[in-house]
């Protein structure tokens, strides 16, 4: 009875990580969104690259009243575990960040993965985003 059941888990992992892999391909590329804050009235556009390898940037600025008040980039890793979207960021405007602390670590639930559109919720914050796929060299406006 346990190697039918340790049979039956080893399935199950590789069946989990054949998934992983297949959602972590058709996330590659660049991603992009738009979005204004109405308690603040601030507009902010983001521009991420995940790349196959498990590496992502994030370029991001922030507008008030149609004026550029920052912009940042973040870099770190990404991964697909168990159906779930992590990402860990490593470097703020080219400053590693202290490795231990979780605010640099985010898991999401995938709400929406098709050839256009990516929809994920961020579990520790409840937080959806709806961003699009762009070209390679879409730019932040």
């Amino acid at each position: 009875m346990r190697a039918v059941l340790a049979l039956f888990a080893l399935l199950l992992a590789a069946c989990s990580s054949a998934q992983d892999e297949e959602i972590a391909r058709r996330l590659a590329g660049h991603w992009y969104v738009e979005y204004t804050r109405p308690d603040n009235g601030r507009t902010y556009r983001f521009l991420k690259e995940r790349r196959p390898n498990g590496e992502f940037v994030l370029r991001y600025r922030i507008y008030q009243d149609d004026r550029m008040v920052s912009q940042h980039e973040e870099s770190g890793d990404w991964r697909i575990v168990g159906g779930k979207y992590r990402t860990r960021t490593l470097k703020v405007d080219g400053s590693r960040v202290p490795g231990a602390d979780p605010y640099f670590f985010d898991t999401y639930d995938i709400l929406v993965l098709d050839d256009r559109e990516f929809v994920y919720r961020h579990t520790r914050v409840d937080l959806t985003f709806r961003v699009r796929r762009v070209s390679a060299d879409h730019q932040l406006p």
